[in-house]
């Protein structure tokens, strides 16, 4: 599966403590994931399904 990236937000979030977070591995990141029915990471099959549409892009 692929790598997850971090991005750093331009809202103001110094008021979460993201220490635990960041100091997750991916396997442990994918492993909370996966134990979440409601975050459950896409299959192959799901990407190879997914219809991606930009902002004011043609239909």
């Amino acid at each position: 599966m692929g790598e997850i990236i971090r991005h750093k937000h331009k809202h103001d979030n110094s008021h979460i403590d993201f220490s635990e977070a960041n100091a997750m591995t991916e396997e442990d990141i994918e492993a909370a994931a996966k134990r979440d029915p409601d975050a459950q990471p896409l299959t192959e099959e799901d990407i190879k399904n997914l219809n991606i549409r930009r902002p004011n892009q043609e239909k």
